[in-house]
Parts: C-alpha cells; structure tokens; sequence
C-alpha cells in the first residue's frame, strides 16, 4: 500500500491505538479522533485524508451522522464503519463507497478492508 493518510474516529483509547499501531506497520499515516466533532476538525486540515475509519457509537455526533456530515465535503471518501453492535444498520444507514467491519477484529482484517476500498484509487494514480 502507497503512503496514505488515513483518520481513525473512536472513543475508545485501546482501539485506536491497536488501528493505529497496525497501520502504521502497513505505512499507512494516521491522524486519531476521540469524537465526530475533532474528526471534523482533522477533515478541515490542509492535508487530504484518503480515507476515515469511525466507530459508529460516538459521544454526541454518531459515526453514521459524521459520514452523512463529510459526505458534503468529501462525496467519494472511502468510508470503514467499526461497530460491536450496529452492523445491522450498515444496510440502511451506510453511505456508498463504505464497508463494514464487526467488532471485535483483528489488525489484518481491517488492513485488508482498507486495502480493498484505497485499490481503485491506487489503480488510477
């Protein structure tokens, strides 16, 4: 995988620094989030993210609701949803160009979810 930035949303301080310490060890750049409300303000950064990784139970703004939020912004992003209890809803309230990935997971499920959603992007640059 290409050098990519990518941002990690979750509350929780274990899961974020397992996603990061494993995509580090993929070359992958990692800017974390504990809230929607800072992913957003990672997003407003010069430098472009190639994809957002975000837990769904946030505190205040939900996962679901940051997605519809950036999808303004950035209508083609590559989204991965991590959820322990709302894959369920991935049908109904998942956006296009997202998959979903159950908790708990191990590091080379994710990297090969992330993979597959940065390979039409690698395919064209």
């Amino acid at each position: 995988m290409k050098p990519t930035l990518v941002i990690v949303v979750d509350d929780e301080a274990l899961i974020v620094r397992q996603v990061e310490e494993a995509l580090h060890a993929a070359g992958v750049d990692v800017l974390t989030a504990n809230s929607a409300e800072q992913a957003l303000d990672l997003l407003a950064t010069p430098r472009a993210a190639a994809a957002l990784i975000t837990d769904i139970q946030l505190p205040g703004m939900s996962g679901w609701d940051l997605v519809h939020h950036i999808r303004r912004s950035f209508p083609n992003m590559p989204v991965i949803y991590m959820s322990g209890d709302s894959t369920a809803h991935w049908v109904s309230e998942g956006v296009p160009n997202s998959l979903m990935v159950g908790k708990p997971f191990v590091a080379t499920q994710l990297l090969a979810v992330l993979t597959l959603m940065l390979a039409p992007a690698e395919l064209t640059a």
